[in-house]
């Protein structure tokens, strides 16, 4: 990884809350569309869901800890996971109001 192992992983951190918003944007545009059900599972599993970097994360998360980093590691998690689901939280709101 590019990352020093005790430095804040930053590059994948935002990585995954772009790809988040874009996860969250894709699914409030086409959700509820014929073509959204079909493509969801390429489009949302496949690209953007290959596009963040969970595997990454967790060796991370793991390599901080290992460095008895516990303060970052616990930041990382809490700014990965709320972050995340606040990128797609502002996807689905901007995908909405596009509508």
């Amino acid at each position: 990884m590019s990352t020093p192992p005790r430095g804040f992983p930053v590059a994948t951190l935002v990585i995954n809350l772009i790809g988040s918003l874009l996860l969250g944007f894709y699914l409030a545009r086409r959700q509820r569309s014929l073509a959204g059900r079909i493509s969801v599972p390429f489009w949302g599993i496949g690209v953007f869901g290959s596009f963040t970097t969970f595997s990454a994360f967790s060796v991370e998360v793991v390599q901080l800890l290992g460095h008895r980093q516990v303060g970052l590691a616990f930041g990382y998690v809490v700014a990965s996971v709320v972050g995340g689901m606040l990128a797609a939280l502002v996807g689905q709101w901007t995908g909405s109001a596009l509508r």
